[in-house]
């Protein structure tokens, strides 16, 4: 990562104040990023509320709503993924959760998948002004030839829709993920048993759910 000059270490820590009540609501520990990725972070919302202007590329309207709707998914996955894969996020659209993933986690290895040419020129921007360790392919998932570890993918496709896909897009032994906006249940994906199950609240009251399924 390159280094981001922080010019308002004040925006920056209250930053970090505004982020405790939703961090503490994941039930997850160790994962209060430190000041630089806090950085990272705020400057990744700032943009993407800045370019949300013109292209809608999130229901988030300010950094409120981002802080306590959108950001809890990168916390959850950034606890969860094992260290060092590599990851493919599946219709990355505004780069959620996918960017702010790979602020906190700059070990992994991302690959965005996006097929709409105006996100694709808003991930690049970003990627490049953060300094992250993640590259686009500018194009749908089929074209794409990767054999990642992890595969991940928020609000695309139907439940079991993706854990069939994302299956079939990773390794031997690699690993699956959902993002649920309600509680797992069997009836969601019922074709499969996922290995793990992590639900976790927002601060506006809704009920999310990690899954994760590996592949034999």
């Amino acid at each position: 990562m390159s280094d981001i000059q922080v010019s308002d270490t004040a925006g920056v820590a209250a930053f970090l104040e505004d982020l405790q009540q939703p961090l503490s609501l994941l039930e997850l520990p160790n994962i209060a990023p430190g000041e630089p990725a806090a950085a990272r972070l705020l400057a990744f919302c700032q943009l993407l509320l800045k370019w949300n202007a013109s292209l809608n590329l999130t229901g988030a309207r300010n950094l409120a709503d981002l802080v306590h709707d959108h950001l809890a998914d990168a916390f959850v996955l950034g606890a969860k993924v094992p260290l060092g894969t590599q990851v493919v996020d599946v219709g990355s659209g505004g780069g959620l959760p996918a960017l702010p993933l790979a602020v906190l986690r700059p070990d992994l290895k991302m690959t965005l998948v996006e097929p709409r040419t105006k996100r694709v020129a808003f991930l690049r921007t970003a990627i490049r002004e953060l300094g992250l360790n993640a590259v686009v392919h500018a194009g749908k998932v089929e074209d794409w030839s990767g054999s990642p570890d992890v595969a991940v993918s928020r609000a695309t496709f139907a439940p079991e829709v993706w854990v069939s896909m994302a299956l079939g897009l990773v390794r031997p032994q690699g690993v699956a993920y959902a993002l649920l906006n309600d509680h797992w249940n069997q009836a969601t994906v019922p074709q499969q048993q996922p290995t793990g199950v992590h639900t976790y609240r927002l601060v506006r009251g809704q009920t999310r759910t990690l899954a994760w399924f590996a592949k034999g």
